[in-house]
C-alpha cells in the first residue's frame, strides 16, 4: 500500500499537472512541487516537521496565486491535490510514521524502492534497476560516492 501511494505522489500529480501547464516556469513550478512531495517521504522526521512543511507548502501555492505569474489552472489544481489526494496519506507516505517501528521486510523495501526511483531522476546516479537486492547495492554505493563528494567539497 505504501508503494503504490508513494507511486501517486510522483506520477499522478506530475501527469495530470503538466496538461495545466503551458511556459516554461509552470514547467519548473511542477519540478519544484515534486521535489516537495519526495521531500516528505525522506526527510520529514517530528509531526512538528511536517505539519509545518504542509503549512509552507500551502503558502507557496498561495503566494504564487497571488503573484499571478503562473498559470492558475496549474496552482488550483496543485491546491486541490495537496489538500485532497496528498495532505490525508501522510501517513503512508512520511518517513517519520515508520521510523523506529519495525515493519519486516515491507517497510525495507518500499523505502529502498523509493530510494531507487530517485536514482532515475539523478544525472550522475547509476542507473535504476528493480531487482531488490541490486536496487540495494546501488543506493548503498551511490550513497557512499556522494557522502565521499561532500566531504571533500566540506574540505576545500
Amino acid at each position: 500500500m505504501y508503494c503504490s501511494s508513494y507511486v501517486q505522489v510522483n506520477r499522478n500529480y506530475q501527469i495530470f499537472a503538466k496538461s495545466h501547464a503551458s511556459t516554461d516556469e509552470d514547467y519548473a513550478f511542477i519540478e519544484e512541487m515534486r521535489d516537495w512531495f519526495y521531500s516528505f517521504t525522506n526527510y520529514i522526521e517530528t509531526e512538528m516537521e511536517e505539519k509545518d512543511s504542509l503549512h509552507k507548502l500551502k503558502l507557496v501555492i498561495q503566494f504564487e496565486l497571488e503573484r499571478n505569474k503562473l498559470s492558475k489552472a496549474l496552482l488550483e489544481f496543485t491546491m486541490t491535490y495537496v489538500t485532497t489526494k496528498f495532505e490525508h496519506k501522510l501517513g503512508m507516505l512520511c518517513h517519520r510514521h515508520f521510523m523506529f517501528t519495525f515493519m519486516g521486510c515491507i517497510a525495507d523495501n518500499c523505502f529502498t524502492e523509493s530510494e531507487n526511483s530517485a536514482l532515475a531522476r539523478d544525472p550522475f546516479g547509476p542507473k535504476p534497476n528493480y531487482k531488490l537486492s541490486t536496487a540495494v547495492a546501488s543506493v548503498i554505493q551511490h550513497t557512499d560516492e556522494r557522502m565521499r563528494a561532500l566531504k571533500t567539497d566540506a574540505e576545500r
